[in-house]
């Protein structure tokens, strides 16, 4: 729904990297677990109130609302300079920030690169000690974006990334533990046919927003992502499954949807409820 010719541009580079001696990613990993069940109250109250809304026509467009521009920092986590390190270069970021910007317009948001730091840390490039890594490089309020591409989450490209949910009156360990941490190469030019055109970072981010995986509870019966538009889906997608349908109930499984699990060229959406259940997380959690 999104891509432009600047993602195709994205795309191209992607397809024209040179590979290094990896695995390929037999799924995408992301590592949110389940919400609480305190966060999955406030969804229920969110998707009430926006239900309301839709029927006395209080609600604003998505077309109608100003943009909030967020600032954003973003942290390269390497340990060596190499490139098999995935020591990500300027361009590569400010690439990967224009992914991001192209599939988050029309949904409010926009995110303005406010800085870049490079770290080498062999134990946070891998994923240990992210405590420490977040405590040490979060830049910024519980408003402000940060993300962290590490070498590897691990282990060899079975992770893609992760992101918490916001949570209400944040202070502290919980705004500085905040932000997105994402496996480098993930990010547009690396070197997984799948997921290197940078929107494993749209997907994180959109948990960063509050969202929950489409096909979450693994149930056709339950709340599932506790949005009314996304179809409910009984298992994450992998590739793109063209028609796949995993529920009796209506409309097929939402493979292009961001919060899903297929390849990054099939993930090419937000629904309206998304962005207004985006819009509703915002005022509550991050304005």
């Amino acid at each position: 729904m999104f891509v432009k010719s600047l993602l195709a541009s994205v795309l191209a580079t992607t397809a024209l990297a040179a590979t290094l001696p990896r695995d390929e990613p037999q799924s995408m990993g992301c590592g949110n677990e389940h919400p609480t069940e305190e966060q999955l109250a406030g969804h229920k109250k969110m998707a009430v109130a926006e239900y309301t809304a839709a029927m006395l026509g209080t609600n604003t467009s998505p077309a109608r609302r100003s943009d909030i521009y967020i600032d954003t920092y973003v942290h390269v986590v390497s340990d060596s300079t190499a490139p098999s390190s995935w020591y990500l270069s300027r361009d590569t970021i400010n690439k990967q920030i224009a992914v991001l910007n192209q599939d988050f317009r029309g949904t409010g948001f926009q995110y303005v690169l406010r800085d870049v730091d490079w770290t080498i840390n062999s134990y946070w490039a891998f994923n240990q000690d992210e405590y420490g890594m977040k405590t040490s490089l979060h830049r910024g309020n519980y408003g402000d974006l940060n993300l962290y591409y590490i070498t590897d989450i691990g282990p060899n490209h079975t992770n893609t990334g992760h992101c918490p949910y916001p949570v209400r009156n944040a202070s502290g360990d919980t705004i500085s533990f905040d932000g997105c941490v994402m496996s480098a190469w993930t990010t547009p030019g690396g070197d997984s046919r799948q997921f290197s055109t940078g929107r494993i970072t749209t997907h994180e981010v959109g948990h960063w927003h509050n969202l929950i995986h489409t096909f979450d509870g693994y149930n056709c019966n339950g709340w599932g992502d506790y949005v009314d538009d996304t179809p409910s889906e009984s298992k994450p997608s992998s590739g793109c499954p063209t028609g796949r349908d995993t529920c009796p109930s209506p409309g097929l499984d939402p493979i292009h949807n961001h919060m899903d699990y297929s390849d990054d060229y099939c993930r090419t959406e937000f629904t309206p409820g998304q962005i207004a259940r985006m819009q509703s997380s915002w005022n509550a959690y991050r304005a």
